[in-house]
């Protein structure tokens, strides 16, 4: 029998269903023998097998029936077959009818009624053939896409795979596709799940590929069951066309059955690098956590790495949060109110009437999380918001702790202080913004706290931060993926380095980085050419650096220097320098590779800054074509990510997946559905 036919068997002439998977015979029972038979995988075999075994006699009954039932089976597909032949004819001859010209006027009637039947045949014809020639069949071209189309939806909407044997379900899928014969679970966590994973895999290995520069995140987590554990990476890289947003995908998700040490993880990095063929030389930069282990294993595989900055900034805000214990008793008093209104329906109920009295906002109170920084402020600022409100209902329910006036005054305070970083935190776990972003919002966040909230109180909590902040964000002034990716991003350039050493160096360290892209681009320098070409080019160079070097303001670290420009004009008219070259791109193509890289620098850096809000990846997708060296490593060096981010929303949905009634599920099956999860819809079903 094939899968889901059991209803229409004659076995079940003489057996009753007693559930999915068991069945009692009716011929054991009159004789008061309660004989019940498992069926595996949902099928009759056991079934006929017991009653050949028990009664001989109906089992020949049976075999006559089943038959019987054959025969007319094969009549009936026989009709059908002649049905749709017959059916194909009429619509053939009603398109060639159409595609011959119109008769005398007198017959028009006629032929408008004619058409007019032909069409409506046609299209019954057009809707039964399909499933008439097969289409429906085990491997016909309906049932394979309504087999995937169903494991996309276990897979997107995080569903088990029973969920196919869901009497709902499978009432649904018989109503919309009668001829459907859907398979067992056990076939899509298997066949299709393999299936799609491999086609997926493969699309994902070829954009890999395909890549000239990539990053990566990782960090690992374990399941509230203590029992699976999981080492993420996720791959970031700019396309060729330098879209407006960077792809990140998923690459693996291995689990860890051994120590949580650097080596063990270093060797699971290391085989999914082999498995994807990845040349370490393409890898930019790995985003991870400030765990010794997670800084070792990069060290290991000889990649540079960067700690994760929405890390740091949580870390620094928890010193703060947690230095005075004044404010760690009044955390705790708030999460007591909140907690206890959020659970009696009653406090609820007069909350909701106070806020109508008071015209307030009818928001719910926000309840705090240990472990996410960011919902002490949710909490902090709803409760502001709703203060009078909050006020009246501590006045009614004296069970209630009462937040005193000095206390709302810390509050206040408190909030202030953890808007930035609030704010900070929501756009930066945002995909549109990478490692580029990294400094300016550092050095806008101290800017912040020693100058704009100088006077705003809890000055032991902000210095605490700043502390944490520069602490933590040590070296930065020397590091080269930040440097670079804060110059090469048009939003910020040189703006953000107050320091003048700083500037130098980010400068330098762009000069040689071009000079060995242009070398890598052109090939190296004809002597002759280098000799006829340095004096000019190279004293313009650096008058243009020293210009742009003049009209920042070295000590505001916020100097804005942006105006009307933006993404879809990186070049404005009027903009142009003194280069002589600057408007003359096919000048600069004749001159010597390493002059070449020296003139697109000082074009780019005597340009003023878009707007902030611009978008960096269009800006580069649309610059001048001589710009190629500055477009090539503005795809290397605004590649990396600046957290850790994609990596921890893969955990996110792990523990989704992973929850109490699926605690047998397998560590392959789970790194194949976050696989397909995270990397299906970024493949726009053309896999």
């Amino acid at each position: 029998m094939t899968r889901g036919s059991f209803d229409t068997s004659p076995v079940w002439d003489y057996f009753t269903k007693v559930d999915a998977t068991k069945a009692q015979c009716k011929l054991c029972k009159s004789l008061n023998i309660e004989t019940i038979m498992s069926r595996a995988s949902g099928q009759t075999t056991s079934l006929a097998t017991h009653l050949k075994a028990a009664h001989e006699v109906v089992y020949k009954e049976y075999l006559k029936k089943s038959e019987q039932k054959k025969r007319k089976l094969e009549d009936n597909k026989k009709k059908c077959d002649e049905e749709a032949k017959k059916m194909k004819t009429q619509a053939s001859n009603f398109f060639r009818r159409r595609s011959s010209s119109v008769g005398s006027i007198e017959n028009v009637e006629e032929q408008v009624s004619s058409s007019t039947n032909l069409r409506s045949d046609a299209s019954k014809s057009m809707e039964t053939l399909p499933t008439l020639i097969g289409a429906w069949k085990q491997d016909g071209p309906k049932t394979l896409r309504t087999n995937r189309l169903i494991l996309e939806m276990i897979v997107q909407d995080l569903l088990p795979f029973n969920h196919v044997e869901n009497t709902g379900f499978r009432n649904l899928i018989k109503f919309l596709a009668p001829a459907y014969d859907m398979p067992h679970r056990n076939y899509f966590s298997t066949k299709e799940l393999e299936a799609c994973y491999d086609e997926v895999f493969a699309h994902v290995k070829k954009e890999i590929s395909l890549a000239d520069f990539i990053s990566f995140t990782t960090d690992g987590w374990t399941a509230s069951n203590m029992k699976t554990a999981i080492l993420a990476l996720t791959a970031h890289l700019l396309s060729d066309q330098m879209e407006p947003k960077y792809r990140s995908y998923v690459l693996a998700a291995p689990p860890l059955k051994e120590r949580h040490t650097a080596e063990n993880m270093a060797k699971e990095l290391e085989k999914v690098m082999q498995l994807y063929e990845i040349d370490k030389d393409k890898v930019v930069l790995v985003l991870r956590d400030g765990h010794t282990a997670m800084i070792k294993m990069a060290s290991l595989l000889e990649f540079a790495s960067f700690h994760c900055f929405l890390h740091i900034i949580n870390l620094c805000v928890n010193d703060g949060l947690y230095e005075q214990e004044t404010i760690k008793k009044l955390l705790e008093k708030c999460k007591k109110l909140v907690r206890k209104v959020r659970k009696s329906p009653t406090l609820r109920r007069d909350l909701k009437a106070a806020q109508k009295l008071m015209e307030l906002p009818e928001h719910v109170l926000i309840k705090n999380t240990e472990i996410r920084w960011n919902s002490s402020y949710e909490m902090l600022n709803r409760l502001e918001e709703q203060r009078d409100a909050v006020d009246a209902l501590c006045l009614q329910h004296d069970k209630l702790p009462f937040i005193l006036s000095e206390e709302w005054n810390v509050i206040q305070m408190l909030t202030q202080i953890l808007k930035p970083f609030y704010d900070t935190t929501i756009q930066l776990q945002s995909r549109n913004e990478g490692i580029s972003a990294v400094v300016p919002t550092y050095v806008s966040l101290l800017f912040t706290l020693e100058v704009n909230l100088a006077t705003a109180g809890l000055s032991q909590m902000r210095n605490k931060i700043v502390a944490g902040l520069k602490k933590r964000m040590n070296g930065w002034d020397n590091n080269k993926y930040l440097l670079l990716s804060t110059m090469l991003d048009p939003r910020y350039k040189l703006d953000f380095f107050k320091d003048k050493v700083v500037k130098e160096r980010a400068k330098q360290m762009l000069v040689s980085e071009a000079e060995t892209m242009a070398i890598s681009i052109y090939g190296m320098p004809e002597e002759e050419s280098f000799d006829q070409t340095v004096p000019e080019i190279s004293s313009s160079f650096y008058s243009m650096l020293e210009a742009f070097r003049t009209n920042v303001d070295a000590d505001n670290p916020i100097v804005s220097r942006s105006s009307n420009l933006n993404a879809d004009n990186p070049i404005a008219p009027g903009s142009s320098n003194s280069n002589p070259l600057s408007c003359n791109p096919s000048s600069v193509e004749k001159i010597n590779p390493i002059e070449k890289a020296h003139v697109v620098i000082a074009e780019y850096l005597s340009t003023k800054c878009i707007s902030i809000t611009s978008n960096p990846y269009k800006f580069w997708q649309k610059a001048p074509e001589n710009w190629k060296i500055l477009t090539k490593l503005a795809k290397k060096y605004l590649c990396p990510p600046l957290s850790t981010v994609e990596s921890e929303r893969l955990f996110s949905i792990a523990g989704q997946i992973m929850t109490p009634l699926r605690s047998l599920l397998g560590d392959d099956k789970l790194e194949k559905l976050l696989f397909l999860h995270y990397n299906l819809p970024k493949c726009n079903n053309t896999y």
